[in-house]
Order: C-alpha cells, then sequence, then structure tokens
C-alpha cells in the first residue's frame, strides 16, 4: 500500500483591503485576527476517509505602510 508521508504545506494568499480603517487600525499597531476554516479529506489506494474541519486562525500585526512610521 502507498502511503504519502512526508511534511508538505498548504498555502493561502490573504489580501488586507487598504481601507481606512486598516490604515487607522495599522498607525495603533493593531493585531487582525483572522479565523476560518481547514477542510480536508484524506484518502488511501483503498477508502478514502470521512472529511473532517479544523478551524484555523492567524493573528496579523498591523503595521504603518512601509515610510509610513511615525
Amino acid at each position: 500500500m502507498k502511503v504519502y508521508a512526508e511534511p508538505f504545506v498548504i498555502r493561502a494568499d490573504l489580501v488586507v483591503a487598504s481601507s481606512s480603517v486598516v490604515k487607522n487600525r495599522a498607525a495603533k499597531i493593531d493585531v487582525l485576527t483572522v479565523v476560518g476554516a481547514f477542510e480536508y479529506q484524506a484518502c488511501d489506494d483503498a477508502v478514502c476517509y470521512r472529511p473532517e474541519t479544523l478551524p484555523v486562525e492567524w493573528k496579523i500585526k498591523l503595521v504603518p505602510a512601509a515610510g509610513k512610521h511615525p
């Protein structure tokens, strides 16, 4: 039976709007919390297992744009 057992990376791009609210929060060096869910289903050469969902959360430090630091 072949099994994939090596580490791997899952990547998702995130774009934060450059709104006045975000700019004001960045000026205060605030933290943006992004929450979501990671849904996946593992399979091998014989069966696919029940789909799973894991909660995920990232905390992103907001800072003023380059050259805009006080």
